[in-house]
């Protein structure tokens, strides 16, 4: 027979209320008499082995035990009959003993509540699964509660100033057919979860097991999903086996929704919709595994109500095959493309760089180019005494408008005199000419610049007193703009 005295609880907190936010509280109290009977079983499919990150409180819970027992050893104290008229003291009580089997049990019962926040177990099965077998009263009590107050816990459980309704709890811990008990505490994102574990009998005389840090629970799937989860993911971003080996199937994460606890669910029952790539094995006492068949490419997947998962699955051969390739990031002038090849037998990919692209060399100048334009940006030698930038070139047998002029495409050109700018020039880079110390004269066919076309000390340091020749209508707009780009102060500047 289960007993679930859930009225008793839901007066405490009512009676309770506005004590308990004051502390920052929220309790819920279900005690629970246990007998030895069979737990509810599962539905098919839906058991799985849950990690849950937890902290483990034991001395929070062994305080709350010392508090019980000077509670049971204080004079006179007692708990009033189920009309409220007798106030009923129970004399000669001893402390109960502190059991570590106890312990070991509600350490693990705490972390379950962190899960599923029941008096059942997060797989549906009975409390009374974990209890020692015996012929005796058996009593849980569950409590959670934001924040370490063992004094709150405490005195919500003892209910010194209530009455019968509330002080059930209370009855637990002055009863003289009780005899030992353990208490578990555990938190998970500031909240504690409490368990008392109290019952006749004798002491187990088992020695206390520290859990750790992660701690695997069975539980109802099902139960999980409804109770809510959030941030559901697998942290493999593909798996690779080879064939005749096995590797170990992906976890799922998850977090719950109400706790925010971070879980990982453990052999989930995942599925591939490709045969003779991969096959699934379930060992007895090893986690679920994949093996590896056939070279190539396939998935596994994973679902369960709204939550869908699939994780990449790559067979390797031992030999590859591989094709022509094709270019996945084409090269530039300034960094290196890569060429991608596939394995026409399992699938595989590899990458090798492709080289930066090279400036081609046309009448002594070198040149980069786009889809439709060309840019200056080097000559072939320091040596060359005139440069005329054209209008356009030619490559491959297209033709490009030469629109630009690089930054330090020209600099230090010492023997250069003359110099001419295609009229498609739109844009001359910073230093272009910087320190062509011998550069007299410069003519200029484009109309298409501007300040913010020319860069900074473009004509810096060429001869003292050059001559610029400019289009009819840019004569005044120029002589201002390459004043300002360094041009020497006594420049003279004409109509061409």
């Amino acid at each position: 027979m289960i007993a679930v005295y859930t009225d008793t609880a839901d007066k405490m907190r009512s009676e309770d209320k506005h004590m308990i936010r004051k502390t920052i509280c929220s309790i819920l109290a279900i005690i629970l008499l246990v007998s030895m009977l069979p737990g509810v079983s599962l539905a098919a499919g839906d058991s799985i082995l849950v990690r849950v990150d937890i902290e483990n409180h034991y001395d929070l819970a062994r305080t709350l035990a010392q508090k019980i027992n000077e509670l049971r050893t204080t004079p006179d104290i007692g708990y009033w009959d189920e009309y409220n008229y007798y106030y009923i003291r129970p004399y000669g009580l001893t402390s109960l003993s502190y059991d570590y089997g106890l312990e070991n049990i509600a350490m693990l019962r705490a972390a379950e509540l962190s899960l599923y926040y029941s008096h059942d177990r997060p797989d549906n099965t009975s409390v009374a699964t974990l209890f020692p077998s015996g012929g005796y009263a058996r009593y849980q009590v569950i409590s959670q509660i934001r924040g370490p107050y063992v004094n709150t816990i405490f005195e919500d459980w003892a209910a010194e100033n209530k009455y019968y309704a509330d002080q059930a709890i209370r009855r637990h811990f002055l009863d003289k057919g009780l005899t030992r008990m353990g208490l578990g505490c555990v938190s998970v994102n500031g909240i504690y979860y409490w368990v008392l574990l109290i019952c006749g009998g004798s002491n187990t005389g088992k020695s206390p097991v520290p859990q750790g840090s992660h701690l695997n629970i069975q539980a109802s799937l099902g139960l999980l999903i409804t109770n809510g989860l959030t941030n559901v993911h697998v942290e493999e971003e593909k798996l690779t086996v080879k064939p005749g080996q096995t590797i170990y199937t992906p976890w799922i994460i998850a977090e719950k929704t109400d706790n925010r606890a971070r879980i990982g669910l453990i052999d989930p029952e995942w599925k591939t919709k490709s045969t003779g790539i991969i096959s699934f094995e379930y060992p007895t006492n090893e986690y679920n595994k994949i093996r590896g068949l056939n070279p190539g490419k396939t998935s596994i997947y994973w679902s369960a109500s709204d939550y869908y998962l699939q994780v990449p699955v790559h067979v390797p051969c031992e030999t590859h095959t591989w094709d022509a390739g094709k270019v996945s990031v084409k090269p530039t002038y300034t960094a290196k493309g890569l060429m991608l090849y596939t394995c026409t037998v399992c699938g595989e990919e590899k990458t090798e760089s492709i080289p930066k692209l090279e400036p081609e060399n046309i009448d002594g100048i070198l040149y980069e180019f786009s889809k439709s334009t060309a840019i200056a940006v080097d000559v072939d030698s320091s040596k060359i005494t005139s440069l005329v930038i054209p209008d356009t070139v030619v490559s491959n047998g297209k033709k490009y408008k030469v629109t630009e002029i690089a930054a330090n495409a020209f600099r230090d050109l010492r023997k250069m005199t003359s110099l001419t700018i295609g009229k498609n020039v739109k844009k001359i880079g910073a230093n272009a000419f910087y320190k062509c110390k011998k550069l007299k004269k410069i003519t200029v066919l484009t109309t298409k610049l501007n300040a913010s076309a020319v860069g900074a000390n473009a004509f810096r340091d060429i001869y003292k007193k050059p001559v610029f020749k400019c289009p009819k209508n840019k004569v005044i707009d120029y002589q201002k703009l390459f004043l300002q780009k360094g041009a020497p102060a006594k420049s003279k500047f004409e109509r061409k």
